[in-house]
């Protein structure tokens, strides 16, 4: 293998792997986002019940 290939491998796994995390990272955002409306609207039907 020539260099120039083995940092295309490098550049080629490190992208995806950064894209993996930022994919994770969105995931987690977003169960995060639905635990927090849910939490909200419990509160919120909580509330009107009293």
């Amino acid at each position: 293998m020539s260099p120039d290939s083995t940092a295309a491998a490098h550049l080629f796994r490190f992208r995806t792997h950064c894209t993996e995390n930022i994919g994770n990272m969105y995931l987690l955002a977003f169960s995060e986002g639905l635990n927090l409306t849910g939490l909200t609207s419990r509160v919120q039907t909580d509330g009107e019940a009293e």
